[in-house]
């Protein structure tokens, strides 16, 4: 799967837009316009399987576009298909992966979505890290869990943790690439079967 954004600029134009034609109020790329998102995706909530199939992938683009640009560095995984399912949000200082698309559809669904990588894989060695690191924002109300503006906040948690526990180990200067997810996804399909 090759890296290309014009994919996602093009589903981002279009987040944008909606979401001023809704709310009236132009998303600008920072965590401060999630709630508004958050309104716009509540709003499209229980809407037919077909419109949240399109909005989702405009939602999760410009949910990626946030945490990328402001948590980041990091880099879009785009299939060449262009299936939203198999799009990846790779960190480049951390080993962190995610589908921001499969998290959007996710809040649109209020419930989890199976095969579209919502969750935050990481290394095995650094899942205790994680989950203590996630334990520390407390306790969620449901109507909370999947909203993209606390999403937001637990993808910055995580990867705060993971810069810690690297330079710890002294590892700062590490750089993921996508060939580095690539076989950490091969050792995994392997080792599971």
């Amino acid at each position: 799967m090759p890296h290309d954004p014009s994919a996602i600029i093009d589903l981002v134009a279009g987040c944008r837009l909606a979401v001023q034609q809704v709310v009236g109020i132009e998303l600008d790329f920072t965590q401060d316009t999630l709630p508004l998102l958050d309104h716009y995706i509540a709003s499209a909530t229980g809407s037919r399987e077909e419109i949240t199939h399109l909005i989702a992938p405009m939602c999760g683009a410009y949910f990626g576009e946030v945490l990328r640009r402001s948590i980041g560095p990091a880099q879009w995984l785009v299939p060449e298909a262009g299936e939203p399912w198999e799009l990846r949000l790779q960190f480049e200082e951390v080993f962190l992966e995610l589908n921001p698309v499969g998290i959007a559809l996710e809040a649109l669904m209020r419930e989890t979505a199976v095969g579209w990588g919502a969750n935050l894989t990481v290394r095995r060695r650094d899942r205790v890290c994680v989950e203590s690191s996630v334990e520390l924002l407390g306790d969620v109300r449901e109507d909370d869990y999947y909203r993209l503006s606390l999403r937001y906040e637990v993808v910055e948690q995580v990867v705060r943790s993971l810069l810690r526990a690297a330079e710890a180990a002294g590892e700062t200067e590490q750089r993921f690439t996508a060939d580095d997810y690539r076989r950490a996804r091969e050792l995994s399909d392997r080792t599971l079967h």
